[in-house]
């Protein structure tokens, strides 16, 4: 019942031969993820006319405005969220037990 087969033993010549390969198809993809690399990160060839080069800019300003706006609205919403959200019925803001009522409630 417990008949098992005995390990596959490997030569040397074989460990060598299986590490060769190996290191041929490493060195491919290196290849192919450095000319990935290159494609992406190339540098943008230089506008043709005056229309492309403000449409350029313009995508540029709104890539640089976005990056910093979005971080803003998600920080604020955040806090919002945290300090006017209620939780079983109690405020978190200013550390106050006041149930929800329409006298404390914000409109």
């Amino acid at each position: 019942m417990n008949a098992q087969t005995p390990p596959k033993k490997f030569t040397l010549e074989e460990i060598a031969e299986r590490k060769k390969k190996l290191l041929d198809e490493i060195h491919a993809q290196k290849r192919a993820m450095t000319a990935t690399t290159r494609e992406i990160f190339a540098p943008i060839a230089p506008a043709t006319n005056k229309a492309d080069a403000i449409m350029r800019s313009f995508n540029t300003g709104m890539a640089i405005f976005d990056g910093v706006m979005i971080p803003i609205y998600q920080t604020t919403k955040v806090a919002y969220n945290y300090f006017f959200s209620s939780q079983d019925g109690y405020r978190r803001y200013r550390n106050s037990p006041l149930p929800i009522t329409h006298a404390h409630a914000r409109v």
